[in-house]
């Protein structure tokens, strides 16, 4: 039996954007699944439930490659594989129905999303890689069809690093997992959550093609955009882009008084 859900879709679609809420953008992590430019961070406990799931299956397929076979004809790998795949497929749509739920986005900016992390071994790797990617793209085209909400990658190369109020780049910006503290005008915040807002701006919207050299691309925009927007008189404080590597090419032009930025978070990005 073929059933005809366009109209029901469609119905949908129209209920859904009447109450749309606008952009929303995610970061993806393993110790943070996903942060918003909103300020949420959920998922905090994904990277603890999957370093236990890893340690079982690497140690199910260290026991099975002692006696001379492959991991995949363990049953019990099997099983213990399967398992670990349910708990990524239920978790990544928990996370993604509780955002839909929640924060109604029109449209959802994110990045080019890799499941790998040197914390796990290969098999757990080779599972996030296959089954994470899957799983997402699945859902983000079942929120297209039913609710018409778009989704746009963006590069994700130095949104980490860079400051999402004043647009410096610079790796000491973050000294920690978790911690951002700008080295140019001072701005803390949850790193994931600075790394979110770097994905909706506008600043990185435009990166959505991934190609050879694009890394460079983007920070070359960011350095010279910062350099533009902040040639200031020469003054006695030092100017951390003075000590920084990206500005090398810069440092006749960084010899400036760096004067606190104006942070403040644009409604809309």
């Amino acid at each position: 039996m073929i059933t005809d859900v366009g109209e029901a879709f469609q119905a949908a679609r129209d209920a859904y954007a009447a109450n749309a809420n606008g952009p929303l953008a995610l970061d993806f992590g393993l110790k943070t699944l996903f942060a918003t430019n909103e300020g949420d961070l959920l998922g905090r406990d994904f990277l603890r439930k999957l370093k236990a799931l890893d340690e079982t299956l690497s140690g199910i397929a260290r026991h099975v490659q002692r006696s001379g076979r492959k991991p995949r004809t363990s049953k019990r790998y099997v099983r213990h594989a399967e398992r670990t795949r349910g708990y990524i497929r239920t978790e990544l749509n928990r996370i993604i129905n509780r955002l839909i739920a929640t924060r109604r986005p029109s449209r959802l900016f994110l990045e080019r999303l890799n499941f790998r992390s040197s914390r796990f071994s290969r098999q757990m790797n080779r599972l996030l890689q296959n089954c994470g990617r899957s799983v997402l793209q699945t859902k983000l085209q079942a929120l297209s069809d039913e609710f018409g909400i778009e989704t746009t990658e963006v590069v994700s190369a130095y949104t980490s690093q860079t400051c999402s109020c004043c647009g410096y780049v610079d790796k000491r910006n973050r000294p920690s997992q978790e911690q951002f503290s700008c080295k140019w005008c001072g701005n803390k915040m949850h790193a994931d959550v600075n790394a979110s807002r770097n994905i909706g701006s506008e600043r990185f919207r435009s990166f959505t093609v991934l190609r050879p050299g694009i890394r460079k691309a983007v920070l070359d925009v960011l350095v010279s955009e910062h350099i533009e927007r902040n040639k200031r008189r020469r003054g006695s404080p030092s100017d951390p882009r003075e000590t920084n590597p990206y500005f090398e090419d810069w440092k006749p032009e960084v010899r400036f008084l760096p004067l606190a930025a104006s942070c403040e978070w644009q409604k809309g990005v």
